[in-house]
This record gives C-alpha cells, sequence and structure tokens, in this order.
C-alpha cells in the first residue's frame, strides 16, 4: 500500500519540478500550473484507490487537506526528541528576487527526563537602525538565562517548559483554531528548497495577509515560510539545517556571558 503511494510522490516530483525555488512571489502569480499537477494528483488517488478496492483493501487513500497537512506537521514537531536546526530569514526584493539571509535563528533542544527541558538559541538579527543584534537563551532544569547584546545584561529566570522554543518559528495551532483569521488552501506539492513539500496558503484578506508554507512530505514539518504583509514585497525563512538524534553537548550551556551584570527573579 505504502510503496504504491510513494510511486505516487515520485510521479508528482517530475511533475513538479518547474516550480522549483521559483516559488518566491506570491503563489497568485508563480502557481498558474498547479491546477494541472492537482489535476495529476486527485487522478493518482482515484487510481490507486481503485486498486486498493481490487485488492480487497479497506483503507484508501484520504484527500489531502490544508487543515491534515497542519496537523501532521503538529503532531510530527511533538514526536521529535533530541534536535538541532537553523532558520535564515530573507528579504524578498520587489521583483520577487529573494535577497542574501540578514538574520538567523539556531536552536538545540535536549529532551529531559529530570525537569524542564535543555535549550540554546541563538538569534542573530537587525535592528531599525542597521545595527546587529544577538540574542542568546540558554534553559537547563535549574534556570533560564537570556541574554541580549544591545542591552549587555543577562536575566537569570526559573526553568519550564512553557519557555523551550518550538521547531516551526511561529506556533502553527494558531492557523487551524476556530479563532483563526486564515482561509487556508492546499495548494499542491512542489520540490523548493531541496524537499519535495506539501505547499498550503493562508490568507486573511481584512488584514492584507498572506503566509505560505512548505511541508516535508517524508517528515511532515515545515521547511520554508513566505509572508507577505500589507503589500510590502515579503519575507522569507528558510529551514537550512535540521538534524534528529544530536548528542548532549554541555559547552552550549556555559553561559557565554561575562562581566556583564545579572538580574536574577528566580
Amino acid at each position: 500500500m505504502k510503496m504504491k503511494w510513494m510511486a505516487v510522490l515520485s510521479v508528482l516530483a517530475i511533475l513538479s519540478a518547474c516550480a522549483g525555488d521559483t516559488e518566491t512571489s506570491k503563489p497568485n502569480t508563480d502557481n498558474d500550473t498547479n491546477e494541472d499537477q492537482e489535476t495529476a494528483l486527485e487522478s493518482d488517488k482515484k487510481e490507486h484507490n481503485q486498486l486498493a478496492e481490487e485488492e480487497g483493501e479497506a483503507e484508501t487513500v484520504a484527500a489531502i487537506t490544508a487543515e491534515s497537512v497542519i496537523e501532521e506537521a503538529i503532531v510530527a514537531e511533538k514526536k521529535l526528541g533530541n534536535f538541532s536546526l537553523e532558520w535564515q530569514k530573507h528579504e524578498v526584493a520587489e521583483d520577487g528576487t529573494v535577497m542574501e539571509a540578514y538574520a538567523f535563528e539556531r536552536l538545540h533542544v535536549y529532551r529531559s527526563d529530570n525537569g524542564p527541558d535543555y535549550f540554546f538559541k541563538q538569534s542573530e538579527n537587525i535592528d531599525e537602525d542597521g545595527n546587529g543584534v544577538e540574542t542568546i537563551e540558554t534553559q537547563t532544569p535549574e534556570g533560564r538565562n537570556v541574554y541580549l547584546s544591545t542591552d549587555s545584561f543577562a536575566v537569570l529566570s526559573e526553568a519550564s517548559d512553557d519557555h523551550v522554543p518550538p521547531f516551526s518559528p511561529e506556533p502553527l495551532e494558531d492557523l487551524i483554531t476556530e479563532q483563526s483569521p486564515y482561509a487556508l488552501t492546499y495548494q499542491g506539492i512542489y520540490e523548493i528548497s531541496g524537499y519535495l513539500a506539501h505547499h498550503v496558503q493562508a490568507t486573511a484578506e481584512e488584514r492584507d495577509v498572506e503566509i505560505n508554507l512548505w511541508f516535508d512530505t517524508e517528515t511532515g514539518l515545515l521547511v520554508r515560510e513566505n509572508a507577505f504583509y500589507q503589500g510590502k514585497p515579503g519575507q522569507v525563512l528558510i529551514l537550512t539545517t535540521f538534524e534528529e538524534d544530536i548528542d548532549f553537548d554541555p559547552e552550549l550551556f556555559d553561559f557565554p556571558v561575562e562581566g556583564v551584570p545579572v538580574r536574577d527573579e528566580r
């Protein structure tokens, strides 16, 4: 059964190769050929289901929806054990070209059986004046440290799993709640950023916001996000590295700041 569905994905990969990494501007213009790909997807699912019925199998391939893709991603994130990743943030030029990365977020998460989880998070960004800003957060079951380079001081607070950063840059649950302002549509399967991925579009017309998300068909995890706000050219988040089952690195949790004031809020 699974082998037949993998064959379906292989066919789709060939059909969608033309999309590639050209999906950097709004999909309203980039996805003109997507209708043919969705037709092919539905045709392949019907063929798979017919074969399943002929073989006496009760299971059939369910229709892929935007909601089901996001729900799968949420489940996949919750199943992650120890992992590390890096997200890069890019601006999009008016002609749709993705510019060089101007911000980074590096994250290491280690699960703990004795209290809150460990994590190390390093963010590098640019402020409104063009100055570099670095934020470092570390947590062990004993406590949580936060250091912001522009303020030149550190804060020590209670450790809590509520502070452990998620895999995705933004909470995916917010997209599928009843209160969500977004209308979700499933756009098809594309090869983008080195992944064969489900493309989901989320739009909030009253806010003039359009978010495009790509989820790896193999792991279910988010691998790319393009966002357009109020007519601006847009921003792109790209997952550049991801590794599971990483070994614990104690050196990450040696608080990296010396000679600055520390505010203890425990």
